[in-house]
């Protein structure tokens, strides 16, 4: 976790199962799960825990790559507004973002930091030959292709950069 949580959320976070560990549950416990999952974004959304890029990764059409509408308004066509949009499993993993950012190895992070904060925010061009390489060295999957967008946010690059980086996911799946 690298965003603050109450003793409540933090029980709540740890009650939750976040996918792929959710396909296994059953009808009741899925309905309770998304129901935790539903508490938990309601009371960080109410304490504007969640930081910025991320509820713009969530918000803002921009940043959901190959759509023409945000995460927020697929999910809502879906399930809902308002708290609804909380209580399907498709939120899950974005909860999981919100909370826990993008989640991909340590090596990765490093080669971000490094060639952003150290070449002052101009290495993203660079980044995009490192990605190729460190996805093939990952055994990187499709769906991390998102992941490696959400990192790029995570250091403060726009929605451009960021898709660029992203596209030079090279799945080995």
């Amino acid at each position: 976790m690298d965003i603050h949580l109450t003793d409540f959320e933090i029980s709540l976070f740890d009650s939750i199962v976040f996918p792929p560990d959710d396909d296994g549950l059953d009808e009741q416990s899925k309905a309770n799960n998304v129901e935790l999952a539903r508490i938990l974004a309601v009371s960080l959304m109410e304490r504007d825990a969640v930081p910025e890029h991320r509820r713009k990764f969530f918000d803002e059409p921009e940043h959901n790559m190959g759509q023409s509408q945000s995460v927020r308004a697929v999910l809502q066509a879906r399930n809902g507004a308002g708290d609804q949009l909380y209580e399907q499993s498709g939120f899950l993993k974005y909860l999981r973002y919100f909370i826990c950012g993008p989640e991909l190895p340590e090596k990765v992070e490093r080669a971000f930091r490094r060639e952003l904060e150290e070449r002052g925010g101009t290495g993203h061009r660079r980044l995009v030959g490192k990605v190729k390489e460190m996805t093939r060295n990952i055994n990187a999957t499709e769906d991390q292709r998102e992941k490696f967008y959400q990192q790029a946010l995570e250091f403060g690059l726009d929605a451009e950069a960021a898709r660029e980086i992203a596209m030079a996911v090279k799945a080995t799946d």
